[in-house]
Formats: C-alpha cells, sequence, structure tokens
C-alpha cells in the first residue's frame, strides 16, 4: 500500500492511555512533517523558556519568525501546548525517573526534548511510544550531541517502561484549569506511508 494513509491509532495499547485531553482534531502529515514539526517545537519551547514571557505571545513571535508548513504549525502548536499545560506533571516524571539528574542541570536542548516526548507518551495515545522515543533521539542529536540522544534515550524508554507497568500514573487535569485556544492537544495523528510497507 505504497502512497497511502495509515491511522495510527495503537490497538490495545491505547486503552491503557486514554486521551486526557478533549478535543481531539485530525492532522495528516507525512513523517518527515512531523520529524520537522517535533523540531519546531522543540526550538519554540526553548524560545518560551529562554525568554519567560507568555507562552502564548512568545509561540505567535516564534510562528512569525519561523514559518512552517501548515500540518508542522498545527502539530508542533499542539505538542507546546499540551506541554506546557502538562509541565508540572511531566517534569515531576522526569525528576523521578532521572533522579541524578535535576531539570536546572540538564542542558535546555535535553530538558525540552524530554518535556516533548513525555507530552507525547503520556497524554498523546495516537502516539506509539516507540515512535516518540526515537523522534526525540534523532531531534537530540541534530540540536544536541550523541551522548545527548543517549540520555534522552535512556530516560524515556524508562519512562516509557514505568508507564506501561501502570508505575506511572497520570491524572487529567483539573477542570479549573484554562483551556488555551489553540490548544489542539491529542491530536490525531495520519501518517503517509511510503517505505514503510
Amino acid at each position: 500500500m505504497l502512497g497511502g494513509v495509515i491511522d495510527v491509532v495503537c490497538p490495545g495499547e491505547c486503552e491503557a492511555r486514554p486521551n486526557l485531553v478533549p478535543g481531539v482534531e485530525e492532522v495528516r502529515a507525512s513523517p518527515r512533517t512531523l520529524r520537522r514539526a517535533r523540531e519546531r517545537a522543540l526550538q519554540a519551547l526553548f524560545q518560551i523558556e529562554s525568554t519567560g514571557e507568555d507562552w502564548r505571545e512568545s509561540l505567535e513571535l516564534f510562528w512569525r519568525e519561523h514559518p512552517s508548513s501548515q500540518a508542522a504549525r498545527k502539530y508542533a502548536t499542539a505538542l507546546v501546548a499540551g506541554t506546557v499545560r502538562n509541565m508540572e506533571r511531566i517534569d515531576a516524571v522526569i525528576t523521578k525517573v532521572a533522579d541524578k539528574w535535576a531539570l536546572e542541570r540538564m542542558g535546555g536542548v535535553e530538558r525540552n526534548v524530554l518535556r516533548l516526548a513525555a507530552q507525547e507518551i503520556l497524554f498523546m495515545p495516537e502516539v506509539p511510544p516507540k515512535v516518540a522515543i526515537n523522534e526525540a533521539v534523532e531531534v537530540a542529536k541534530k540540536f544536541s550531541t550523541q551522548d545527548s540522544a543517549r540520555f534522552v534515550n535512556g530516560v524515556l524508554d524508562t519512562i516509557r517502561e514505568m508507564f506501561e507497568q501502570n508505575e506511572i500514573e497520570i491524572q487529567p487535569a483539573g477542570q479549573e484549569q484554562e483551556r488555551e485556544p489553540d490548544a489542539q492537544v491529542g491530536t490525531r495523528v495520519q501518517l503517509s506511508v511510503s517505505r514503510y510497507c
């Protein structure tokens, strides 16, 4: 089925990872576009963290300075919005797993790659965890070092294992939290199939 579209739903696995965010929306994107979206999400989250400004304003400025395809922008925005929304819970999980590394001691690239991939693993059941890990490793290689990629791989694989064994419990965000207007968190992803079948 070359050139077709396959819906990534991860049967059997998703029942253990219910979509914790309402308003699922479809994004049709190739693996290359999704990689670019993850790279843009890293750059945007790094900028948000560096400036300390409101994340929405910082993200809007980021998109003005870094034009991207609509699909890449939509997925990256969903990923950043979800990561910001779940930052406390994500940071708590990373801190628990990387017990010898305080978040502040990690490099900005590594910290934010971990956050984005943890968002996908813990809160976006449409993304198979191993895909999230592999993509995070490749993004870490591009924006940091081979050692960073190994560190990211180790931390994320432990998060995946603990989550699959129910050693990490994620509760939905409280109703009192403000819902971000552009947060397309829990985005349903359709990957274009090219050389995979």
